[in-house]
């Protein structure tokens, strides 16, 4: 299967075209530190706060699955959106070789 790219992945290659290449061969990733574990901890609290902020602001709110396959999440957000979801969380969309989320979910 050919990989989709994403504006992550672009970023990646711009910073540093070797990056791009591991991923290319699915190299593991390499262990995080504790202060990067902190990091992503304090930036979950944060989007948490957030997002717990705009739902009590905007009813109807559609929660996309961050498991599963691309496909299933693609169309859970596209019916999300024919049926006029005022705030979709961890949406994802997707093309012949681009893909994305929203902020938030990987």
């Amino acid at each position: 299967m050919t990989k989709l790219l994403s504006p992550t992945r672009l970023n990646d290659f711009i910073a540093c075209p070797h990056r791009t290449h591991l991923h290319a061969i699915d190299t593991p990733k390499v262990e995080e530190d504790a202060s990067t574990a902190l990091i992503q901890a304090k930036g979950g609290e944060h989007e948490g706060e957030v997002l717990a902020a705009l739902e009590s602001a905007i009813l109807g709110a559609v929660h996309i699955p961050t498991t599963g396959k691309l496909e299933d999440k693609v169309a859970a957000t596209l019916q999300a959106m024919k049926e006029g979801a005022p705030l979709i969380y961890q949406a994802a969309l997707a093309g012949a070789r681009w893909m994305g989320w929203s902020p938030g979910s990987r």
